[in-house]
């Protein structure tokens, strides 16, 4: 909106105290002090609705005292003229306040819109200002009707009256109570916030961490074209060396792809991580010089005896780092397959949260983080007679939250990251007559089974919220 507020010489002509820009739809934003006076000053009403009749026909969006002066009769127009007119002060601006030689040519500056400002322009003077919003320090020196809204009984007895549309905003500020360092709702459809704390906390994601790596075999599983229930990948020393949760791997010993990613996810292997980030980082290596034609032809991977095995988990993980990439994960990054204390393996909820979402929309993933426990199937071959016998292993998972509406998908804990979940909820509720769906990230918990409780606290703190405001909705 353009405006001038002139100096009080000029106090007998209207027309040359407001100039109104008639297109101007920075209206929404006028303080209702600015109303208040100009109701004091019925002569300007005439001016003003003629200037803006479809601002008139808005009077649903308006505030009670706009509503007031949009219906005030066009009749007051014979009082335009009139002497007494209570004029606001002129607000001197710093510029200004220095030379009161220009003090008819200064301009108020009473109010601001965010971001773009609209400037004031004069009849009289080519100077211009923006408007700036009062606040608690500067709204004083308007000498405006003063309004005191706290001490105001209509304003309080408005207030209870509104009480009951604000159940949503009491429930949000009782937050769950949960001992995790930060944690966060999304919705299922893709991963928005919904609710949380420390959201963007980058963290240590402990385990978490094998849901990229399961999610890459897949991927290069699909890339090249490989049957993840037919290509068996060797088990290196190093692969059962390494230290943490394992699934129980020996070397020696050859499994599908399809079992290690279920020795990956259920008892969180860190040895089946290490397992697959070889064995996939060798073909990566073989797709680098060229030699991705062989792939259709290969029935096994075999690196334990391979010198370039470290290198192959360096391939891998420019891999798991690319996808990251790729999905905008701009605070996460991998150092490790597993998830073992790393400070360089770091995300934050929101960043996990859109993992989660891209991960579940696997197949396969979604049927491995929902099994409970899996027997697995391995052989071992003799290397000089070639005689192959086989064996069997059986896993857990270690999510404790499945059924009842959890359908997986990875935990994870270490001393410096904390217990760490992430969950993906998805169930009726009786109450709401519809079902809701939606992923939790809980990170940085005490103890190993504050992660569940946790969860379990914010799932139902959540669902209680959408029942109060689906109460609220039907007031």
């Amino acid at each position: 909106m353009k405006q001038t507020i002139k100096s009080q010489s000029n106090k007998n002509s209207i027309n040359s105290y407001f100039d109104l820009n008639i297109n101007d739809p920075d209206l929404d934003y006028l303080d209702e002090d600015f109303f208040k006076f100009l109701e004091k000053n019925r002569g300007l009403i005439n001016k003003f609705n003629q200037n803006y009749p479809s601002w008139r026909n808005q009077s649903n969006k308006r505030s009670d005292s706009q509503k007031r002066f949009a219906q005030i009769p066009s009749k007051l127009s014979k009082l335009q003229n009139s002497n007494n007119i209570n004029l606001p002060p002129k607000l001197i601006t710093p510029s200004t306040s220095t030379n009161t030689s220009s003090q008819n040519s200064s301009v108020s500056s009473a109010y601001k819109r965010i971001p773009s400002c609209g400037n004031i322009s004069l009849n009289e003077s080519k100077s211009t200002t923006f408007f700036r919003k009062p606040t608690k320090t500067n709204l004083p020196a308007l000498q405006f009707q003063q309004h005191n809204k706290i001490n105001d009984e209509n304003y309080q007895d408005k207030q209870e009256q509104e009480a009951p549309s604000k159940i949503k905003t009491s429930r949000e500020e009782l937050k769950p109570q949960v001992t995790c360092k930060a944690w966060g709702i999304y919705k299922d459809e893709d991963a928005t916030f919904i609710q949380g704390e420390n959201t963007y906390e980058i963290r240590e994601m402990a385990s978490i961490t094998k849901i990229m790596t399961c999610l890459v075999s897949l991927k290069l599983a699909k890339k090249f074209d490989i049957n993840v229930s037919e290509i068996y990948f060797s088990v290196s020393k190093t692969a059962i060396n390494i230290n943490g949760t394992t699934a129980g791997l020996e070397e020696n010993q050859w499994y599908t792809i399809e079992d290690l990613l279920y020795g990956l996810m259920l008892p969180s292997g860190n040895d089946a991580a290490i397992c697959l980030a070889e064995n996939f980082g060798c073909l990566l290596y073989f797709e680098s010089i060229g030699q991705s034609k062989l792939f259709s032809e290969i029935q096994s991977v075999d690196v334990r005896e391979d010198q370039y095995v470290s290198d192959y988990q360096r391939y891998f993980l420019k891999e798991m780092n690319k996808i990251s990439m790729q999905f905008l994960l701009r605070c996460t990054q991998f150092s490790n397959p597993h998830g073992l204390a790393n400070k360089l393996n770091k995300s934050n909820c929101n960043d996990l949260a859109k993992l989660t979402y891209k991960a579940m929309k696997w197949r396969l993933f979604r049927k491995i983080v929902q099994t409970k426990t899996y027997l697995s199937k391995y052989k071992i071959i003799n290397d000089q007679t070639q005689d192959v016998t086989y064996g069997t292993n059986f896993w857990k998972n270690t999510n404790k939250l499945l059924d009842q509406g959890y359908l997986g998908v990875k935990t994870g804990i270490t001393t410096s990251a904390g217990s760490c979940l992430s969950s993906y909820y998805s169930n009726y509720i009786p109450s709401l007559q519809k079902s809701v769906s939606f992923i939790v990230i809980v990170l940085g918990g005490s103890k190993p089974d504050d992660r569940f409780d946790d969860t379990q606290s914010i799932v139902d703190w959540y669902i209680k919220t959408l029942e109060e405001q689906q109460r609220s909705s039907k007031i």
